[in-house]
């Protein structure tokens, strides 16, 4: 899976394209880790694009953000589609992982040193 992704000072921004399910669960989770690897302070991931998520990939973002602790960088997701977010409610995955309405929102909370790039590069 291949995610779009573009620096924002030390931030790294990507999003995740269309379903993510058992299928490529793994091939999104190593996409993951390489952002991750890229980003200087923090990664953000829109999920905007992504109208479907299962366990396998709850299971990705959950190591991802083990990973990104350990590398002591942020981990931030955004853009949640309404039937996406309401998954995410049911299993509680928002008391586990950091979630934004906005990019710019996730951007202020974990990095705001790195604002002025993110508002550059939409300019």
């Amino acid at each position: 899976m291949d995610l779009k992704d573009k620096s924002a000072g030390g931030v790294l921004l990507a999003a995740a394209p269309g379903r993510i399910d058992l299928s490529n669960a793994d091939q999104f989770q190593a996409a993951l880790s390489a952002a991750l690897g890229k980003a200087k302070t923090a990664l953000v991931l829109d999920l905007s694009s992504v109208d479907l998520i299962t366990s396998g990939g709850f299971r990705a973002l959950v190591i991802v953000l083990k990973a990104s602790k350990a590398q002591n960088k942020g981990f931030a997701l955004t853009g949640l589609r309404p039937l996406v977010k309401e998954v995410f409610d049911i299993g509680h995955f928002g008391q586990v992982l950091a979630v934004f309405d906005t990019v710019r929102d996730a951007v202020t909370k974990l990095d705001p040193d790195s604002l002025p790039h993110l508002e550059a590069s939409r300019s």
